[in-house]
């Protein structure tokens, strides 16, 4: 029963339960010898399911992720870290809002680094779609893990990652920080990394976190059912940001 709850679970919910759906109809269009909508229908669903695969879906992750390496070993005068993303007017154990898994990922990966080396914060996001500007969420967060107030510095202009750092580098320049730190999610650091080097940076070390996928992964029969789409679409979303900052900036 287990094997097979594991087994049928993926088709019950999208983008599986489409997927079944679309070939149920494929079947159907032979059973009514309209054998062109049927290949179509076939051809549809399998596109659709090698989409949302996890060995496909890591492909396309991955290298983004380990375009950047851990740094072995490193120092610098103040943390950047940039926002991931927050939900507003939600629940949370200090305030009304709270930052969601991406956010989360880098805000405590800067604060273990901040406490390591005693080093500045400089919570970089601003208000996009929400009431509040992702920072101050930021600074509530790292306040709450014990990163003295003093210590985090909030930019809250920023609504992208070409803000992020030409916000970031006035702060910088006004403080005299000559060497920071970059904190962000492995998939987004390869067009971090270029919109910094754009926007002036010189000498910064480059911190990636949240991985999703592994250099040494181990696939089972439930990664090559039907799943979820989404880190196929983060990457695609980041394929496409390449191509734009390196074309219009």
């Amino acid at each position: 029963m287990f094997i097979l709850k594991k087994i049928l679970t993926p088709f019950l919910i999208p983008p599986g339960l489409f997927i079944a759906g679309i070939i149920i109809a494929g079947f159907w269009f032979f059973y009514k010898n309209q054998k062109k909508t049927a290949y179509t229908c076939i051809t549809i669903a399998a596109v659709f399911w090698l989409a949302s695969i996890k060995p496909v879906t890591d492909i396309f992750m991955s290298k983004l992720e380990y375009h950047f390496a851990l740094p072995a070993s490193f120092d610098g005068d103040v943390i950047i870290v940039l926002g991931g993303g927050m939900q507003d007017n939600v629940p949370d154990f200090s305030g009304d809002a709270a930052l969601n898994s991406g956010g989360l990922e880098r805000v405590f990966t800067a604060a273990r680094i901040a406490k390591k080396m005693n080093i500045p914060i400089i919570a970089s996001g601003g208000a996009v779609f929400s009431r509040r500007a992702e920072s101050e969420v930021a600074k509530r967060f790292l306040t709450d893990i014990g990163i003295a107030p003093e210590k985090i510095i909030v930019e809250n202009k920023s609504r992208d990652t070409y803000e992020n750092a030409l916000f970031s580098r006035e702060i910088c320049l006004k403080q005299g920080y000559k060497k920071v730190i970059v904190v962000t999610s492995a998939f987004h650091m390869p067009r971090t990394a270029m919109i910094f080097k754009k926007a002036g940076f010189e000498n910064v070390v480059y911190y990636p976190t949240g991985y999703k996928t592994s250099k040494k992964s181990k696939y089972y029969y439930v990664d090559f059912l039907p799943g979820d789409m989404q880190n196929l679409s983060v990457a695609i979303k980041e394929y496409i940001g390449l191509v734009y900052y390196k074309v219009f900036y």
